[in-house]
């Protein structure tokens, strides 16, 4: 997608290999898993041992440079070169615009952050919402030149407030407190955007339902990229690829405005589920809640644009191996969003106009396991394709040896499921269609000067039908003094 002068980038970062003394796989099959459906992305290996000043045994910058070095490929793939400082007053990932050879000894905070001015680095403070001083964020701490950025969302949960979806119960680290949370830096006046990244402790950056970040860049570069996240010209969603763009008078999210009385907001978004909920949020109060109608209302004549999610895996516990063909007949394939996740390997092989072509491994049975994440799902892999086509359009599916098919027509009644052999065993399921009308929504309303803040903040909140969430990062307005 491209608004105004941008282009629209998806990337993770913060990807583990290895923590305490366990390793979950290699950085270098990290990089590769990562280039197979990610724009850009970064390691967030341990520096040091949790909670201690003890560099970690597995830590080798030299390697993650190698690494880090050797999959960047402008216009394709971009990486850059990252760490995590972990202590009890709160955990810091650090990212530099490209590689450098040595670090120097990071025993604490202020050597974090004095190597971070130094470098030009950015430091993304993430699972801000536990209690602070046990692993929250610690808001009197915050630099601005800095931290442009915090992590919104991960496999711990939502840190935008105590209350809401996705809480950060984790038996050793939750609950939630308000004090560490987003909405409690904005409304003390801080300005920083959002992104969403995994945390996740299982080697597969992007992993599914743990987060991802969106970046508005003008090209796919390390500088271009590096100026994206530096202006905050980022957005955080859970999982499902959702386009977004929020402005205010023409600014995009993260910028700061100059003083406006009046001030003009404009709303886009396409979801890759039906929608459920647009929100602005305006110095922590709903400015403005739009509920969609959710009522099923396809069109009934001509051709039209749908969503529709294929999704397969379940049955027992050990890795099966998939090879997917879908044959679109009498309609269009317009684009395939990756819905992927650990074990892998998992791939989109091709797309054509007519036919989409991957590979995937999954394993079902899979019940919650911290290292896969809190909220991430290793059971099963979907692919959420918008199509043009009307209720004659059949999709024809081949799964190995096993080949469905089902209309457009058909599924409107409903979802359907079908068996690779047995009633445990694998499974596919077809989603039901939604409608152009249901998953995209564009909106303009007006607002004024509350005249109690120093600026005032806005920020974009959006929420599917199937529980998957983004949100914008802030656009902030100058106040009249």
């Amino acid at each position: 997608m491209r608004i105004k002068d941008y282009n629209l980038y998806w990337g993770e970062l913060h990807t583990h290999t290895f923590c305490g003394n366990s390793s979950f796989g290699t950085i270098e099959d990290a990089a590769e898993i990562a280039r197979t459906h990610l724009d850009f992305w970064a390691p967030g290996e341990h520096y040091n041992l949790p909670l201690r000043e003890i560099r970690h045994s597995m830590f080798d910058w030299e390697r993650i440079s190698r690494v880090v070095a050797e999959s960047n490929d402008p216009g394709r793939f971009v990486t850059f070169p990252g760490f995590e400082f972990a202590r009890e007053e709160g955990d810091y990932n650090l990212y530099l615009c490209r590689p450098i050879s040595t670090l120097p000894e990071i025993k604490d905070y202020p050597d974090l952050f004095a190597f971070a001015r130094r470098e030009g680095a950015i430091v993304i403070p993430h699972h801000l919402g536990y209690k602070v001083g046990c692993r929250g964020m610690r808001w009197d701490w915050f630099d601005p030149s800095i931290m442009p950025l915090v992590e919104m969302f991960s496999m711990h949960g939502s840190s935008e407030d105590d209350r809401g979806d996705f809480p950060m119960d984790l038996p050793w680290m939750g609950p939630r407190e308000t004090g560490g949370t987003v909405l409690k830096g904005l409304m003390q006046g801080h300005i920083f955007g959002l992104i969403a990244s995994s945390d996740g402790h299982n080697a597969y950056p992007g992993s599914y339902k743990m987060g991802l970040v969106a970046a508005y860049a003008e090209e796919l570069t390390r500088e271009s990229l590096w100026n994206a996240l530096r202006a905050r010209r980022t957005y955080a969603v859970t999982g499902d690829r959702i386009l977004m763009d929020f402005r205010i008078n023409g600014h995009l999210m993260g910028e700061i405005c100059p003083f406006s009385q009046e001030r003009s907001i404009s709303v886009w978004v396409e979801g890759l589920d039906a929608l459920d909920k647009i929100e602005i949020i305006k110095n922590g109060h709903i400015l403005l809640r739009e509920h969609a109608s959710l009522d099923r209302n396809y069109p009934l004549e001509g051709e039209s644009k749908f969503k529709i999610r294929l999704e397969w895996g379940w049955g027992p516990g050990e890795p099966f191996e998939w090879r997917g063909s879908l044959n679109l007949k009498g309609g269009e394939i317009l684009s395939a969003f990756p819905c992927f996740g650990a074990p892998g390997p998992n791939e989109i092989l091709s797309m054509s106009r007519n036919v989409l072509n991957w590979a995937s491994v999954t394993v079902g049975n899979s019940i919650f396991d911290w290292k896969t994440g809190r909220y991430g799902r290793e059971g099963t892999n979907s692919i959420v394709l918008t199509i043009q086509g009307d209720g004659r359009t059949l999709l024809v599916l081949k799964l190995n040896d096993r080949t469905f098919s089902c209309s457009l027509a058909e599924l409107m009644n409903g979802s359907r499921v079908e068996l690779m052999e047995g009633p445990f065993d694998q499974k596919v399921k077809f989603h039901e269609p939604i409608a152009e009308s249901q998953y995209c929504k564009s909106l303009e309303i007006a607002d004024t000067y509350s005249g109690s803040r120093q600026r005032d903040f806005y920020y974009l909140r959006l929420t599917q039908a199937n529980g998957q969430m983004a949100w914008s990062s802030p656009i902030w307005v100058e106040s009249p003094i």
